[in-house]
């Protein structure tokens, strides 16, 4: 069994913005549905910290 508990972070969204960072998100979201390769989605991914 997996936790089914995530914890983030808000610092992406403050860099980005809200409306930029969930666009991206929605993006990712549609292309994984679509089932694009993690490699593929990780570039829109990028690490922040």
């Amino acid at each position: 069994m997996l936790n089914r508990v995530v914890e983030s972070s808000d610092r992406r969204v403050a860099k980005l913005g809200s409306f930029k960072a969930n666009i991206i998100y929605l993006w990712i979201g549609i292309l994984w549905g679509l089932g694009v390769s993690a490699d593929y989605l990780k570039q829109f991914y990028a690490e922040i910290r």
